[in-house]
């Protein structure tokens, strides 16, 4: 079950703990990232896409994309994530982008 949007708000990390893979990223990022695959759809400039969060930090994510796309860097996107009993939304800010990924802060 996922919190309340305030909590997914204040710590992302934690509705994903079901699919976390243990340990974390060997990177030299100042906040690390926690490695999770999970399914995920968001938008940028109304358009639907769909994805899947490679890793996750409080104050940022990386997400794979199955066809690939040219996203603008600071484009800015909403991210859903939905379950049976809630859908949970987090504004980001395209910071890099990939044919088939792209890195995204938190806003």
């Amino acid at each position: 079950m996922f919190p309340n949007s305030l909590y997914f708000l204040l710590n992302p990390v934690e509705i994903f703990r079901d699919t976390i893979y243990s340990g974390y990223m060997n990177d030299k990022r100042k906040i690390q990232r926690t490695v999770c695959s999970r399914q995920v759809s968001f938008s940028i400039n109304g358009l639907d896409f769909e994805g899947t969060i490679e890793n996750i930090s409080n104050e940022g994510t990386l997400i794979l994309t199955p066809k690939p796309l040219q996203l603008d860097q600071h484009s800015e996107i909403v991210i859903t994530i939905s379950n049976a009993d809630q859908t949970d939304m987090k504004r980001a800010r395209v910071v890099w982008s990939d044919q088939n990924a792209f890195g995204a802060e938190f806003l």
